[in-house]
């Protein structure tokens, strides 16, 4: 049920992306918005299920996006490493921490969608483009990634009852 819910609430992030933000703020304000969920599955949910959700949702982002094939995937995956990895030193399912994690994870992305694009050569306005385009980015992020963490555990621990209530099982505490 939970990763039904993630790939509802992803599909939702990127048909709000794609469709409708980009055409009214342009591409550049604005992060990945299925990073704060890659991010959050990746604090939360098992392995199997979040790689799975990363693989599904990365897939329709490359194929909705007009990206080079593959670079989504890629970039969820690095952020998905790079939490769980960070999870043996912090603790990343905290409300403070969350924001720093989703920051490193759009300056990541946005290396990764950078060196995919213009390879490892800047031209020096290109540089500062990316460089004002990542501070923005991560502004941003740092702004609503609290909010972001609140709503999807809201809506978690809503699924968790209602599976509770259609089941009669037990929430899983882990998450």
């Amino acid at each position: 049920m939970r990763v039904a819910l993630s790939l509802f609430i992803g599909l939702g992030c990127v048909v709000l992306h794609t469709a409708f933000l980009v055409r009214l703020l342009g591409p550049y304000p604005l992060y990945d918005l299925l990073l704060p969920l890659i991010v959050r599955v990746s604090i939360f949910g098992p392995k199997g299920e979040s790689i799975l959700i990363i693989l599904v949702l990365g897939t329709i982002m490359d194929a909705l996006s007009g990206s080079p094939a593959g670079l989504y995937v890629v970039s969820y995956l690095w952020v998905f490493a790079g939490v769980r990895g960070s999870m043996y030193f912090l603790d990343a399912g905290s409300l403070f921490l969350f924001p720093l994690i989703l920051a490193v994870g759009i300056i990541l992305q946005n290396m990764l969608f950078a060196i995919s694009i213009h390879g490892f050569i800047f031209e020096s306005h290109q540089f500062f483009f990316l460089l004002k385009t990542i501070i923005l980015q991560v502004t941003v992020g740092l702004v609503t990634a609290p909010f972001f963490l609140l709503i999807l555990n809201a809506a978690y621990a809503r699924c968790d009852r209602w599976r509770v209530q259609l089941r009669g099982e037990q929430p899983d505490p882990e998450h």
